[in-house]
């Protein structure tokens, strides 16, 4: 698990765009991904040399399971609207075909 979280972070990396490297580098104050050698205008700019990887990974590592309870939770929630999807779809059906039944007798 940890590896390929590992590796999505660094895919999710080398497919963001400057402005959201540059915000994740603001918000976790660290330069470059792997180190800050990445890139030299974010240490003067931030001031510090730390690489993010490190920072991403922990964040992640420590959300983890709170991403995973509230999807399961919204995955709980839409289970239960299915059911009571059908069986409001159950009623109806039973309702018309009683009114039916009704008409013709």
């Amino acid at each position: 698990q940890e590896s390929n979280a590992s590796n999505k972070i660094a895919i999710g990396w080398e497919d963001s765009s400057n402005e959201t490297r540059l915000w994740i580098e603001i918000r976790f104050t660290c330069c470059g991904f792997n180190s800050s050698a990445e890139d030299p205008q974010c240490v003067g700019l931030i001031g510090h040399t730390d690489p993010c990887r490190p920072k991403l990974e922990e964040w992640v590592d420590k959300n983890y399971y709170i991403i995973l309870k509230v999807a399961f939770v919204l995955a709980f929630l839409e289970f239960v609207a299915l059911l009571l999807a059908i069986f409001l779809f159950c009623c109806l059906a039973h309702q018309k075909s009683q009114k039916k039944k009704a008409l013709l007798s």
